[in-house]
C-alpha cells in the first residue's frame, strides 16, 4: 500500500491529518486493478491499495451472488478476479489501465519474502471509455 510520507508506511491524511469517511459507491467494485483508499478513519492515516489479479474462488462468487451483487459484477469477478471482500468497504478512486503486471509482480515479491518494490513515479491520467485519455 502507498502512503503520503514516501515511507510505504502509514502517512498523514491529505485532508489536514483529519479523519475522513470512505466514499462508497455501488457502481465501483474491487475488480483487478481497482485503486482504493485504505485508511484508519479514527487516526486520519492515509494509504491506498491496488487489487491484484487474484482469481475469485467459486465459493466466494456464490457468496456475492447470494448477497445480490449485480450479475455483471459477478461476471467481472469471475473473468478478471479481484477482491470482492473489500467491495463496498473501501473507496475506489482509480483503475489501473496499463501495467497491472507490475502491480502483480510487487504483490508476488512481497508474498515470497521480498522487500517489495519502490515506485518512484506514477502517472495518473483521466480516462475516457471511448479510448481517449487526457491529462488532468
Amino acid at each position: 500500500s502507498g502512503s503520503s510520507d514516501d515511507s510505504g508506511k502509514k502517512g498523514v491524511s491529505r485532508v489536514g491529518g483529519k479523519p475522513f469517511k470512505q466514499e462508497i459507491s455501488a457502481n465501483l467494485w474491487q475488480i483487478t486493478g481497482a485503486v482504493s483508499v485504505l485508511d484508519d478513519t479514527d487516526k486520519g492515516d492515509s494509504r491506498f491499495f491496488i487489487a491484484g489479479s487474484r482469481p475469485v474462488p467459486e465459493w466466494q462468487l456464490d457468496e456475492i451472488e447470494a448477497a445480490c451483487y449485480p450479475q455483471n459484477v459477478i461476471e467481472a469477478y469471475r473473468t478478471y478476479g479481484g477482491l470482492p471482500e473489500y467491495s463496498l468497504e473501501y473507496s475506489v478512486f482509480a483503475q489501473v489501465v496499463q501495467g497491472q503486471e507490475v502491480v502483480d509482480g510487487m504483490i508476488e515479491s512481497l508474498q515470497t519474502g521480498g522487500k517489495g518494490l519502490t515506485i518512484n513515479t506514477v502517472e495518473i491520467i483521466s480516462y475516457d471509455p471511448d479510448g481517449d485519455t487526457a491529462d488532468p
